[in-house]
């Protein structure tokens, strides 16, 4: 079942607020739905839980509360996330379900912890998974406009270049393959999310591999 048809109103809200907003590039209304799909199936089959993949795929709809705010506003706070999600969410679940949707979706970006209940796990195995398919390297290019394409000296390894301050676009990429390292405390923990996520890490590791040995061919690595 698609999660929004599921819950047709807080799709509907959520994308004419991405919309309205002007959020139509990295965090759109179009990644909301797939981190809202990928949460809810990801949670039925691991758990095999309706109730818990209902809540999952919400808060996946509800995940960009904060970009849509900071793109608008400039400043998120907690309590404008909660209002923008109880308004997006509507009358579709009691207060305790809200109150869990809520939780996740402001604690979706946080490392793995071992408190995370079913609900937030579902929806970081689900972002996760969603970000890495073939479009991050479109999303991150956009997102970091102001960087270089790649590091023709370093390529992967800039010195000082960590996971939030990248020195190239595709080391911004490649950050995604934390999401299936088990060493990572950002790795994919249900073994639902990690077996479709294989396909789609196999794919980044060609992309990187195939562009180093362009580079190579062109005898354009390293060039300083």
């Amino acid at each position: 079942m698609k999660i929004v048809e599921l819950f047709p109103e807080i799709a509907r809200r959520v994308r004419e607020d991405h919309l309205g907003g002007g959020l139509i590039t990295h965090h759109n209304f179009q990644h909301a739905y797939r981190v809202g799909q990928a949460a809810y199936t990801i949670a039925l089959k691991q758990w095999g839980d309706e109730v818990v993949a209902r809540k999952a795929g919400v808060a996946g709809l509800g995940h960009n509360a904060d970009r849509l705010i900071r793109h608008q506003f400039g400043v998120v706070t907690t309590d404008a996330i909660r209002n923008l999600l109880s308004r997006w969410i509507g009358d579709e679940f009691a207060d305790e379900g809200i109150a869990e949707v809520q939780h996740a979706v402001l604690n979706h970006g946080d490392i793995n912890r071992a408190g995370d209940d079913r609900v937030l796990i579902a929806l970081k195995d689900g972002d996760r998974y969603v970000n890495l398919a073939l479009d991050i390297v479109m999303r991150s290019a956009l997102h970091f406009s102001t960087l270089p394409p790649l590091d023709s000296v370093y390529f992967l390894d800039a010195p000082g270049a960590t996971y939030n301050d990248p020195k190239s676009v595709l080391q911004d990429v490649m950050a995604s393959l934390d999401w299936v390292d088990p060493t990572s405390r950002v790795c994919i923990r249900t073994t639902a999310a990690l077996r479709m996520a294989g396909p789609r890490a196999a794919a980044l590791r060609f992309y990187r591999d195939t562009l180093l040995a362009q580079l190579k061919e062109e005898d354009a690595f390293p060039l300083s």
